[in-house]
């Protein structure tokens, strides 16, 4: 799983609902997750994140949310000598994006993990989210 690292074997066809509360697709590797009963991709809210000028690019994660099941949290990487701040993303995000899509947490930073490949390491991302949650 991308989402909490776990292994899931590959020929399975079916969604998998998994136990860090993430919807994984085996065959396609994406993270959904679950908002109020709503399908997010995170691939589809990352892609839009890389709209507004200031941004290089974007990571989102689902966590878990007591009240919507989950909810977005948002890795943003400025562009080289841009300023934006949480704020004025969540401002554009509102205006540009379903509700359930726009990520209730943002947090802006140089860089995100990768392994040896080059791939951003989804589960580390979700994980140090989850742990500044609590």
């Amino acid at each position: 799983c991308g989402v909490c690292g776990t292994w899931v074997w590959p020929t399975v066809r079916v969604s998998v609902a998994k136990v860090c509360g993430a919807i994984c697709c085996p065959w396609c590797h994406k993270a959904l997750f679950v908002v109020s009963g709503v399908t997010a991709d995170p691939d589809e809210i990352e892609n839009m994140l890389t709209e507004p000028s200031g941004v290089a690019s974007g990571e989102v994660s689902g966590v878990p949310d007591g009240r919507m099941g989950a909810v977005g949290y948002a890795f943003v990487i400025p562009r080289l000598n841009a300023t934006i701040t949480a704020d004025e993303l969540r401002t554009w995000c509102r205006d540009k994006m379903a509700n359930y899509k726009v990520p209730r947490y943002f947090e802006i930073v140089d860089e995100v993990p990768h392994n040896a490949s080059g791939k951003v390491v989804k589960y580390e991302l979700r994980e140090r989210a989850t742990a500044k949650l609590k």
